[in-house]
This record gives C-alpha cells, structure tokens and sequence, in this order.
C-alpha cells in the first residue's frame, strides 16, 4: 500500500543598531519547528529531482542523496528487482506532489525531523513521508513512506502553544494501549498467523488478510515446506494524536524461507521478487528478505483496538542454492 507561513517584520536601515521593535520568538525556549510549510514542500521537490533522474536510469546509487535506513533498502530492491523482471518498472517509480498536510515537531537541537503528506503523483495513493536531518551541514533525508489510500485523513495530531507537533517516546504507554514500540512488536506478532493472540489487540486490516492468505498459499506447497517469521525493528518515532492516542511509525522484518523436498524443486513462475534475487530452480532451500515500513494509530488506553493506517515494503535480499 502505498493530511503557515509566519509572517516576520524586517527591521530595514538599521545595520549596526538593535530594531527597536518586538519580535515573537519561536518559543520561549531555545527551541525550533524541524520546518515549514513553505520549507517542506522546497525539501519534497528537491528530492523529486534526485528520485526523476534515479527512477530513469534505475539507478540504486543515487538514493542514499536522498533516502536512508530501510526506506533505502526497500526502493533500492524495487530497483533491483524493476531492471530484471519486465513489468516491474512503474512499481519503482515515485513522484510526490506537493504537501497536503506538514507535521512539525520543535526541536532543542538535531537530529530533527518533520512528517508530510503528499499525494503519488504516479497513483491514486498518499505517501505519510518522514525526513529527517542529523545536523546543519547534512541534507534531509527521507527515512519512511507508508502508503495510505487516496481518500485517508491522518487524525488531527496534539499542538503545544506554538503549533507544532507534540512527539511522544517510542517506549512511553502514558495515556494509551500499548507504547509505540510495543504495537510494532504486537503487530509482527499478529503477522505470524491467525492463531496468534496479538490478533485481538488491532483492527483486522487488509495486510493481516492479504498476509494469511499468502502464508496459506505457500503452505500448502506440495515440494517444500515454507515458514514466514516477522520481527519489529525499535520504533522510529510517535507523535501524539489531539484527544488522546499515538501514530507510530515503524520497520518490521520479514523472512520467507522454504526448504525443498528431495528430488524436488521450485520454478518460481510469476513470483518477480524471486526471479530477481533467486534466479532459475531452487533445489535445496531459499530464502528471501524483506522490510515493510508501518504506520499504526494506538488508541488512549481502554478505547479499541489499535489500528494499521499505512505500510510500504519489498524484498530487500535473497539466497537459494
């Protein structure tokens, strides 16, 4: 799968001289909003151009300009898979249009960070796109990008008296469910199989479904026994929802390895990601990688079940003999 400018007064032919009128200061604090509007969308469309030129060539080396962390392995192995399987090139390729929506966090220093939500120029989807920069002299880069379906509005997020966003530890449970680390670490539970209790804390969602129906699948395979495993990475970064409540970003790792039955093998057919990484006939074992970024809202404690809102993810490695 893949929701203000501030006006300043300029203090003219006064060089050596303090302006003689007030000013409102960011904070109170030695604090700063991570960026603007304004900055945010110059930020998107200085990525575009680095990502136009790489999706042209399908060029996995120019995404570190611009990505990093599992965003860069999940668009580098779309890369690789695109480049040897027909078919596969638009499924690689991204363009953002300009910011519907910029979450802002105030920082004391870096690292910082901001989250925007811009539409797939390329598709009827949203991308919940998060930068961050780890200090002054670095570039921003994008770390996460969970899809949402077109017509999906993120909640309104907690403000403090500036209008940034309020940002929660990933490891905090005050007022909520579970803490952001512990819905992602459920969650890839939940991923393992109907059977698993962790499926009672989120709302049944169309990846859990699309999940189980492929581990059925694979199963059920009569030349090789398959297993599926998911872990959580540490929770990025949650960020507190108006009324009580989380939006948690994350990476889950996921691992399909099958081991084949003797005088057996396995043809990968119309499996792309296979092609690509595993090419020809597994006749031993196999296994391939992946990274799925998350996006899941934790409700205040004793009010329902957590929820998936986005993901985005794809092979990142592969291995067969």
């Amino acid at each position: 799968m893949r929701s203000r400018l501030i006006a300043g007064v300029t203090c003219l032919a006064l060089v050596s001289s303090a302006c003689g009128i007030p000013y409102r200061k960011d904070t109170d604090d030695l604090t700063k909003v991570a960026a603007s509007d304004s900055q945010a969308r110059r930020i998107i469309a200085e990525f575009n151009l680095t990502r136009q030129e790489a999706d042209t060539l399908l060029d996995g080396s120019l995404l570190p300009d611009i990505e990093s962390g599992s965003l860069l392995d999940i668009d580098q192995g779309a890369y690789f898979v695109a480049a040897r399987v027909a078919g596969h090139t638009a499924a690689a390729r991204l363009r953002l249009e300009p910011p519907d929506e910029v979450l802002s966090p105030r920082f004391a220093g870096y690292p910082m960070w901001f989250v925007a939500v811009s539409r797939d120029a390329g598709g009827d989807t949203q991308r919940v796109v998060v930068f961050e920069r780890q200090d002054s002299v670095s570039p921003w880069l994008m770390t996460m990008a969970p899809e949402i379906s077109g017509d999906t509005e993120l909640p309104a997020m907690e403000l403090d008296r500036g209008d940034a966003v309020v940002t929660a530890p990933p490891d905090s449970a005050r007022g909520v469910a579970m803490s952001g680390s512990e819905a992602l670490s459920n969650y890839a539970a939940a991923l393992t199989g109907e059977d698993a209790p962790e499926n009672d804390l989120f709302v049944d969602d169309d990846f859990l479904r699309r999940t189980r129906e492929f581990q059925r699948s694979q199963r059920s395979l009569p030349f090789a026994d398959f297993t599926q495993s998911w872990s959580a990475e540490p929770a990025s970064l949650a960020m507190r929802v108006a009324g009580g409540g989380l939006l948690v970003f994350g990476t889950l790792e996921r691992a399909d390895a099958y081991s084949v039955h003797p005088s057996s093998y396995i043809d990968w057919g119309s499996n792309a990601d296979a092609k690509a990484y595993l090419p020809g006939r597994a006749l031993s074992a196999a296994r391939l990688d992946y990274r799925h970024q998350v996006l899941l809202f934790v409700p205040p404690r004793g009010e329902g079940e957590a929820q998936l809102i986005g993901q985005y993810g794809g092979v990142v490695d592969g291995s067969g003999s």
